[in-house]
């Protein structure tokens, strides 16, 4: 799978970590990656409510909150891909819009779907959590969203997509199936590029968020401007993801200005109730 040369590293993993008996369905590295990310959110989210309310509360609550948000997110990524990277394909096979096993999901779309699965969350089920603020909660949601964005990097590495542009680094991979067409040579690990910075986000912020005094909202304010300037920056060293090219910025570029322009927001305002 992985082999050390002279000057490069050959990566081509099997996209199938195994198959299920009796059943015949394939279960991918992607979605183990996806669904441990998740798992890591939920748990970190659980924890961070545990230590206020009782456990009862704080699961009930953590429970309806996972719901609101992977449909969300799952939703977004997936009609952000749609609509935003491939939409030359998808308006002639409509019906394949459904088909999320065949791959396709954004990761700005799913950031606006987990912040719209917020929303509705909190507008009915805020009183669940008697003197938790909406920024409060929002500040614990995108903590935990940074593990399980490193988690879907390293998917993405197994399913070898969203490759990288050519480099003659010593850590630069050769791939052997990517999804991508016309793509040979080594290329920049992209994908475990955002997964170190991913999770190194996921610790600063974690530990910011256990701390007692700092401003509710300060959190989601960093995660929206490290996060998404650091997207816009290493969206040079990627392959275009969209079907048509844009220029002079990429479309991850451009979706990736509005998610900095929010973290202003978060900087400069006071909280007001969301309704």
């Amino acid at each position: 799978m992985l082999l050390f040369f002279l000057s490069f590293i050959t990566w081509n993993p099997s996209r199938e970590a195994f198959t299920v008996p009796f059943f015949d369905i394939a279960i991918y590295w992607y979605s183990l990656f996806f669904a441990l990310g998740c798992l890591g959110a939920y748990l970190f989210v659980l924890h961070t409510l545990g230590s206020t309310y009782d456990k009862k509360r704080a699961l009930a609550f953590t429970d309806t909150l996972l719901a609101y948000t992977f449909v969300g997110m799952l939703l977004g990524a997936r009609l952000g891909h749609v609509f935003f990277y491939d939409w030359q394909y998808f308006k002639d096979h409509l019906t394949e819009i459904i088909m999320i096993r065949q791959g396709g999901l954004a990761s700005h779309g799913g950031a606006v779907g987990i912040l719209v699965g917020f929303i509705l969350f909190w507008k009915y089920h805020a009183k669940d959590l008697p003197g938790m603020s909406w920024r409060r909660l929002l500040d614990y949601i995108t903590t935990a969203t940074c593990f399980t964005a490193g988690c879907i990097r390293i998917g993405n590495f197994f399913n070898q997509e969203i490759i990288g542009t050519p480099s003659n680094a010593p850590w630069a991979v050769l791939f052997g199936h990517p999804t991508e067409a016309g793509v040979a040579g080594p290329r920049h690990p992209v994908q475990l590029y955002e997964a170190i910075f991913y999770f190194g986000m996921f610790g600063i912020l974690w530990y910011l968020s256990h701390r007692q005094k700092y401003k509710a909202g300060l959190i989601s304010g960093i995660f929206f401007l490290a996060i998404f300037l650091f997207r816009f920056f290493i969206e040079w060293i990627k392959i275009p993801q969209e079907s048509i090219p844009l220029e002079p910025l990429t479309m991850g570029q451009l979706l990736s200005i509005p998610f900095i322009l929010l973290s202003l927001y978060f900087f400069i305002s006071k909280e007001k109730k969301i309704v």
